[in-house]
């Protein structure tokens, strides 16, 4: 297929219109080319693969665009929208309700910093890091090529029962990135507009209530039975939308994804825009035994797939996040750590980097598996 050259924003944008019927947008720096997008498509005529116009509606707040959008969920609408950074903390309230109603809602994050104690527009990830309990699949994307692709699996996996799913994929670092790629097919749409016709259909006739309130004496059987209902055969679903995207285009994802020597001893786990970094720094170093785990599936977090992905010869791993979580290990840290239950031999080190946009640079990289090796304080 003919390559296009594009930037990530544009190219989710793209792909999420095909999927919506209804569109909130409040634009924030630096989604704004997502929604962009979407407007532009939007005041063309084009149309979404059910042939039909996208209703494009900007609201004054992020506040306001998820309360349209779970609204519009709930009368049986596909509907998405994008944001980052305080933009996306507004919007957590409404996504608790949409991922405990199980409803097929998709987020496109450009994943900014949290103003703290200075104002910063550029990438970390302490935005979605701030919404990794309300419920919502979290996939993450580290370039321009895999954002177009896990826009896709994102909304394929929300319309197959998946529920509501985040797609994650660095702000400006990624999401402003100009490359060569290969777009999407048409044919491979085709089988998602039943799909989003049968989800019109199952809400419009749907006896169940929303926006009920429950005592003491409920509550907690019904949270658990919706966390139950969520994560029943969520994995397969999961592990079917991969499975489908790579038939169609011969592009493969899973869980997580390793890169490297096969019998590396020293491994960095990592999210993001810094997983390429970190693999050309591999590809540059042949002779070291050194790896990678790319995350692709944060939340739900699936241990057991972590290990696959480990290989037997590991000694020591850097788990690198973008993100500072006071008073506390970092998050992904966490799940690592618990992950490791059979493997109790590997050393776990927590690094962090890239706060706020700070460069990641080779003798970073270089760095972290020095230190790996002992050869640094």
């Amino acid at each position: 297929m003919k390559k296009i050259i594009c930037d990530a924003g544009k190219i989710v944008g793209e792909v999420a219109y095909k999927f919506s019927q209804v569109i909130p947008i409040f634009p924030i720096t630096p989604s704004t080319p997502m929604a962009e997008m979407a407007t532009a498509l939007s005041a063309k005529g084009k149309k979404n693969i059910l042939g039909e116009e996208v209703k494009t509606i900007e609201m004054q707040s992020e506040a306001g665009v998820s309360g349209v959008m779970h609204g519009a969920l709930l009368s049986g609408a596909t509907s998405c929208t994008f944001t980052a950074s305080q933009g996306l903390l507004l919007m957590i309230p409404n996504m608790f309700k949409m991922a405990g109603e199980n409803l097929p809602a998709v987020m496109h994050v450009t994943a900014r910093s949290v103003a703290t104690h200075a104002l910063n527009i550029f990438c970390d990830h302490s935005d979605v890091m701030a919404t990794r309990m309300t419920g919502f699949n979290m996939l993450v994307s580290n370039s321009t090529q895999e954002a177009q692709d896990m826009a896709f699996i994102s909304h394929a996996l929300a319309l197959s029962g998946g529920g509501a799913t985040m797609h994650i994929f660095d702000g400006f670092r990624t999401s402003h990135e100009i490359q060569k790629i290969t777009p999407l097919d048409e044919e491979i749409y085709t089988p998602f507009i039943d799909k989003i016709k049968e989800n019109n259909k199952k809400y419009a006739n749907d006896n169940n209530q929303y926006g009920t309130a429950q005592n003491p004496d409920v509550f907690f059987q019904g949270r658990e039975n919706t966390t139950a209902r969520h994560l029943n055969g969520l994995k397969e679903k999961i592990s079917a939308q991969f499975a489908y995207f790579a038939e169609k285009t011969g592009r493969k994802y899973n869980f997580f994804e390793y890169y490297g020597d096969k019998n590396a001893e020293n491994v960095i786990v990592s999210m993001g825009s810094s997983c390429s970094a970190i693999e050309e720094y591999i590809d540059n170093n042949p002779v070291q035994k050194i790896g990678l785990i790319k995350v692709r599936v944060f939340r739900p977090f699936y241990a057991e797939e972590f290990l696959k992905a480990l290989p037997s010869s590991c000694k020591k791993l850097c788990v690198l996040e973008r993100v500072k979580e006071v008073g506390t290990l970092n998050p992904l840290t966490l799940d690592v750590i618990a992950s490791l239950q059979s493997r109790k031999d590997i050393k776990v080190i927590s690094g962090r980097y890239g706060l706020g946009g700070k460069d990641f640079t080779p003798s970073c990289i270089h760095a972290v598996y020095e230190n790996m090796k002992g050869k640094m304080i």
